[in-house]
């Protein structure tokens, strides 16, 4: 599994994307980055990329959990990790 993530780590590629602590209006994307180098989150209720807010992870460890706030109850939510090489997106509902 680590050569995975070290072979991962090269190619750029972003991991263990997933979303977790699910509320009304709030939630907490968390996922491995490629590097210490920061990523960007967009995220907005269109999955028309470029309309929505972005938030900044500020990089340092590989892990990372992003907490996006003021989201709207029971909408859905497009989101996807800006890092250099990949850009993996995904949705959820709030509650």
């Amino acid at each position: 599994m680590r050569r995975n993530r070290e072979l991962a780590a090269r190619q750029g590629r972003v991991l263990d994307t997933r979303v977790e602590e699910i509320t009304a209006t709030s939630a907490v994307v968390r996922y491995l980055a490629p590097d210490a180098f920061a990523c960007t989150l967009e995220f907005g209720e269109k999955a028309a990329w470029g309309t929505g807010r972005r938030v900044r992870d500020g990089g340092g460890n590989r892990e990372r959990a992003v907490r996006l706030v003021s989201l709207k109850p029971r909408s859905t939510v497009h989101y996807r990790v800006l890092c250099a090489a990949e850009q993996p997106s995904a949705s959820f509902r709030t509650q």
